[in-house]
């Protein structure tokens, strides 16, 4: 009977032992698919441009209307702002490339000139403001003009950019990544090493803005009050737009 007890006992503690030896090699075999051998590397930023020709163009242009009477400047001002529309409409501009981008209305405090002090009087000012597209990249001076002479008072904000830069992108991209090539390379030689494979990349914007022109006109320009010549210049020119690429590798270096 003794000698039955030792066996079971030997029976159970066989399988706990066994379970413990798997458990600890478990453990090893774990550990060691864990380990990573580290790396130097070296990260560099390239720079690439593309140079286009603006296709398309922005202009802000608007009306200032001043009136004691609110309802009159308000209505003025109204009646400035669909001239001008129906004028640059007529002359191909797409309806829905003209958006209302400001409207405002606020009183004004008169003061006499000459002592300085409030006269009691108030005038109302409403400013309107449309934002235009222009396809037609070379009809811009012309455009202005008709909406000077429909009425409009003060001309901002004139932008030229690329409509479709896919292609300028791609191009710039490629620039970039030959040039952050290259800059690695030199650190790695300087380094007395040997560039490897990347390990990580990044990319950013570095494009540079398009020309931006803005005239003030002094003034005030009534409807067809014949503003052509006021400032404006005949020709009006696109230039050139720059679409940039910044690319950031992280690359392994090798003895």
């Amino acid at each position: 009977m003794k000698r039955q007890t030792t066996l079971l006992k030997s029976i159970r503690i066989a399988p706990i032992f066994l379970a413990l030896v798997l458990l600890v090699v478990g453990c090893a075999s774990g550990s060691g698919t864990g380990l990573t051998e580290e790396r130097l590397t070296v990260s560099a930023t390239g720079y690439g441009q593309a140079i286009g020709t603006p296709d398309l163009a922005n202009v802000q242009l608007g009306v200032s209307i001043i009136d004691p009477d609110i309802g009159k400047a308000i209505n003025d001002a109204n009646a400035a702002i669909e001239n001008i529309t129906n004028a640059v409409v007529a002359q191909g501009v797409s309806s829905n490339d003209v958006m209302t981008s400001h409207y405002s209305v606020w009183s004004e405090e008169v003061y006499d000139p000459q002592t300085g002090m409030p006269t009691g009087e108030t005038k109302y000012r409403v400013d309107i403001n449309l934002a235009i597209t222009v396809r037609d990249v070379h009809r811009m001076g012309e455009l202005i003009a008709v909406a000077l002479d429909a009425g409009a008072t003060n001309i901002s904000g004139i932008n030229f950019t690329i409509d479709d830069t896919v292609a300028l992108e791609a191009e710039a991209r490629n620039n970039a990544i030959a040039d952050v090539r290259d800059r690695a390379e030199k650190l790695a030689q300087g380094l007395g090493m040997t560039l490897g494979d990347p390990i990580s990349v990044g990319e950013g914007s570095a494009g540079a803005p398009g020309p931006v022109y803005s005239y003030g006109l002094k003034g005030d320009i009534g409807m067809g009050g014949g503003g052509v010549g006021a400032g404006v210049p005949s020709t009006i020119s696109p230039g050139q737009t720059t679409i940039g690429v910044q690319v950031t590798v992280i690359y392994e270096l090798l003895p």
